[in-house]
């Protein structure tokens, strides 16, 4: 393990490999995504991001190191959902959006 994770990341890293994708973002679960689209569903507009900008969270969590089986390991939030909410913003230290 690497020496720079928390013991969260050190958790979650291991599942996680090159060989193989673990689906990183819940729209390409399938099934597993309808409880998840029910809570973007439930996001009053007037707290939500725009179409645009949520994609433009989510291109940055896609390319995170931090991104497993659609949660961030910092937060502990579902991403597609964190990203969704206009009071919300990215849990790293350098906070990307």
């Amino acid at each position: 393990m690497k020496d720079d994770l928390s013991p969260r990341e050190q958790f979650f890293s291991k599942y996680r490999t090159d060989e193989y994708c673990y689906k990183c973002l819940i729209k390409e679960w399938g099934n597993a995504e309808i409880n998840i689209q029910d809570s973007l569903e439930n996001i009053p507009p007037e707290n939500k991001v725009s179409p645009q900008e949520h994609e433009r969270r989510l291109s940055f969590c896609k390319q995170c190191k931090h991104l497993v089986n659609g949660m961030c390991t910092l937060c502990g939030f579902f991403v597609v959902v964190r990203a969704a909410k206009a009071d919300q913003y990215c849990a790293k230290k350098e906070r990307l959006w």
